[in-house]
């Protein structure tokens, strides 16, 4: 009889592949994770701005970068600049690769006033998170078209 004190070549590289397999799995996960704790840090920035955005919209005063409109669509908000004309509160930083989109809506003289912000990663492609923000509040949504992205 075999005294069988060690293991086979062939058990040894089962236990390497289930290792492997393992292990990739994890890293994939990881990756998700990322992705969705930078979509959870836009999110929280913009929430706590969504105060100072209302109390612009209710002083008549549109949402700006640098004096002008954000949202006529050629600008788009930069961190560190004003929201608006006679608020001390900034845009704040977005997380590593988030970019501010330059179409979005401000509308100060309508009744309740209106707004409506939108940040993503840089490639803004269908299927990545991106944030929504309104007047009723911000959302984390899954983009299900790829966005233009100005250069």
């Amino acid at each position: 009889m075999w005294d069988r004190s060690a293991f086979t070549l062939v058990e040894l590289l089962v236990v390497i592949a289930i290792i492997g397999i393992l292990s990739s799995v994890a890293i994939v996960n990881l990756g998700s994770a990322r992705q969705k704790a930078r979509a959870s840090n836009a999110h929280t920035s913009l929430t706590k701005l969504s105060a100072a955005i209302i109390e612009c919209m209710y002083d008549s005063s549109n949402l700006t970068y640098s004096g002008s409109n954000v949202c006529d669509g050629d600008d788009q908000p930069v961190a560190g600049q004003t929201i608006c004309n006679g608020s001390s509160a900034t845009w704040p930083a977005l997380p590593e690769a988030w970019i501010y989109l330059p179409f979005c809506l401000s509308d100060a003289s309508a009744n309740p006033p209106n707004w409506f912000i939108l940040a993503c990663d840089t490639a803004c492609l269908s299927g990545q998170s991106a944030v929504v923000c309104t007047r009723t509040g911000c959302t984390i949504s899954t983009l299900t078209a790829d966005l233009p992205i100005k250069d």
